[in-house]
């Protein structure tokens, strides 16, 4: 419950979850129960791998779908519930930017002149 680089990792992975998911990190479900994204995820994956928990409308760009099922795990990483196990920051960077194809400016190999 206070601010450390473990909570903004999990927060950023809570992002990632809504952004993948279309939900918001607290929703209401079926019978009017309300949820936890993190949760909810969760336990649809532990039933069995399954990619109905990314929302149908980022179903529409299929060469994109690797790209999702790893934007997924780095979410799922990120929100361990063991901070310890969590990423850190720089890790998630180079993750995505991996997913991505881009550098960073300093990881830019240098022009040939």
């Amino acid at each position: 419950m206070k601010v450390s680089q473990a909570s903004d990792v999990y927060s950023f992975g809570v992002v990632l979850l809504e952004l993948l998911c279309g939900k918001p990190s607290m929703y209401t479900g079926k019978y009017g129960k309300v949820s936890k994204l993190v949760n909810w995820v969760a336990s649809t994956l532990r039933s069995e791998w399954t990619l109905e928990v990314i929302d149908a409308e980022l179903w529409r760009y299929p060469d994109m779908q690797w790209a999702m099922v790893k934007l997924l795990q780095i979410a799922l990483i990120c929100v361990e519930s063991v901070p310890e196990h969590r990423l850190k920051m720089p890790e998630v960077v180079k993750m995505l930017e991996d997913i991505s194809g881009t550098y960073t400016e300093a990881d830019r190999p240098l022009e040939q002149s």
